[in-house]
């Protein structure tokens, strides 16, 4: 069991590496660099400990912006993140009835 756990994840390490490497040859993150240049503010990846969005941003920007500015326009979206999370945490209902509809309550 363990290996064939361990095979699925080695098999997404091979894909994703797949798509990355085609994606970069054919120029796709130059696509991605002049939507998110086109952009006021990227929204997805906003968390530590990484916060991908705002350092690519920042690398794409460069002198334009300070970094601290990115993590201000940020805050905004994360409070929106935090919150909808507080209310799955309270209320699993709400997150959890399109599983249960489509396959059924799973009691362990």
């Amino acid at each position: 069991m363990t290996a064939k756990a361990t095979a699925m994840v080695c098999w997404l390490f091979v894909g994703s590496w797949t798509f990355a490497s085609i994606f970069s040859y054919l120029g796709g993150h130059r696509v991605i660099e002049v939507w998110v240049v086109g952009m006021d503010l990227q929204v997805s990846f906003l968390t530590p400990p990484m916060a991908m969005s705002a350092y690519y941003l920042k690398e794409v920007l460069k002198k334009q912006i300070e970094l601290m500015e990115i993590f201000r326009g940020i805050i905004p979206y994360l409070g929106t993140v935090i919150f909808c999370m507080f209310l799955m945490y309270q209320f699993p209902g709400i997150t959890l009835w399109q599983p249960d509809y489509l396959f059924g309550k799973w009691i362990p």
